[in-house]
């Protein structure tokens, strides 16, 4: 299964989540199934494991690394486990190759999450292309911004065909989310760039928790679907979503320019650049570093206007310690994910960045002084 542009459009759903939901249920697990997914992950993932009506089964991922441990997962594998999840986290492919063999073995269809990157290979080989399926997701801070939205791709014509019926089955999403998500849209095209990224991002959070703009956490974690998985994807993000994948080595591209200087020119004693695994062609979705300064290094990045995130903030971001165990995530269970979320910054690679954010990027960090 290659991600091309055309597969990309054919099946697209309201979010990310909801293309996973609908991959899921396509599959026909049951009530009594388990998920296995890994810890250090956006909340959106197990969401859309329990609006299919089945278990999350948390893996943790490899010391020193951003996604999922092979072994930790042959660990965790159960009777009932009957999906295996990947995330390419920032678009590291990992462990890919070594956990879809496991998944062959064990005769478990092995999902990718491909939402942080499209073009990233393992061996040769495109994440997206070691499994049963794969879903992407298209909504700000993504490689690809329609607004919002997300798509489900399969190589599988019996699965194809079950997501299609499905898909036909959803509605539109009515007028006054359509026109949140314009508004949304709009600030996104106003507002993203690294300059703005901390003005952006508290004004987006206000207008979230207002209503005015489509959030993108919605609060119903282990409390029953939200309204989102009834939806698919609305006409004006399909439109820019066709507009935009004919630009995905563009995106690639400046990725590549960006990273590179990233790795190449911050020399800074406080940060760990990523680990990156042997045979792989990384296409960052963010560029990763790490530090055990993280929460002094995002309060100076905040001041001078550099843009640094620190998602992932929590083994099931946004969630806090005490709503884990909505979503099935016992404390402890997935120490190194844990320490990732408790040491990752994350740099923008987006086409909105540009030489001068780069430089002034570079100097923030090989300045530092703790």
């Amino acid at each position: 299964m290659r991600c091309s542009t055309n597969s990309i459009t054919e099946l697209t759903f309201f979010r990310g989540r909801v293309a996973l939901c609908a991959i899921l249920n396509a599959l026909d697990l049951r009530r009594d199934d388990s998920v296995a997914l890994q810890a250090f992950t956006c909340v959106a993932v197990p969401e859309a494991i329990l609006a299919a009506g089945t278990r999350p089964r948390f893996v943790d991922v490899a010391e020193n690394s951003f996604t999922m441990d092979p072994l930790d997962l042959e660990r965790k594998l159960e009777p009932r486990t009957k999906a295996i999840i990947f995330q390419h986290t920032f678009g590291i492919p990992g462990w890919i190759g070594e956990v879809a063999e496991i998944a062959k073995r064990k005769g478990i269809p092995l999902i990718e999450d491909c939402c942080h990157s499209y073009l990233s290979t393992a061996n040769g080989r495109d994440i997206g292309s070691f499994g049963t399926a794969s879903f992407y997701s298209f909504e700000w801070g993504k490689p690809l911004v329609a607004g919002m939205g997300g798509s489900a791709v399969t190589s599988d014509d019996g699965l194809r065909e079950k997501l299609h019926r499905r898909h036909d089955a959803l509605q539109d999403p009515p007028m006054a989310r359509r026109l949140r998500i314009e508004l949304e849209y709009l600030g996104y095209r106003v507002m993203f760039r690294p300059a703005l990224y901390w003005v952006a991002k508290r004004l987006k959070g206000a207008l979230g928790k207002l209503g005015v703009v489509e959030s993108s956490y919605n609060g119903h974690y282990g409390e029953g679907a939200s309204s989102d998985f009834q939806f698919r994807m609305s006409p004006s993000c399909r439109l820019r979503l066709e507009s935009a994948v004919g630009n995905i080595q563009g995106v690639a591209d400046n990725s590549d320019w960006i990273s590179r200087q990233y790795r190449d020119r911050i020399r800074c004693q406080y940060v760990t650049h990523p680990w990156i695994h042997p045979g792989s062609n990384v296409v960052f979705g963010r560029y990763p570093l790490t530090s055990p300064h993280k929460d002094t290094i995002m309060r100076l990045a905040s001041r001078a206007m550099v843009e640094v995130a620190g998602w992932y903030s929590s083994p099931v971001h946004p969630l806090i310690p005490h709503q884990w165990k909505s979503v099935g995530y016992a404390r402890g269970s997935c120490p190194n994910a844990e320490r990732r979320a408790a040491e990752v910054l994350t740099l923008p690679t987006h086409s909105r960045v540009t030489q001068r954010d780069v430089d002034r990027t570079v100097t923030f960090f090989n300045s530092l002084q703790l």
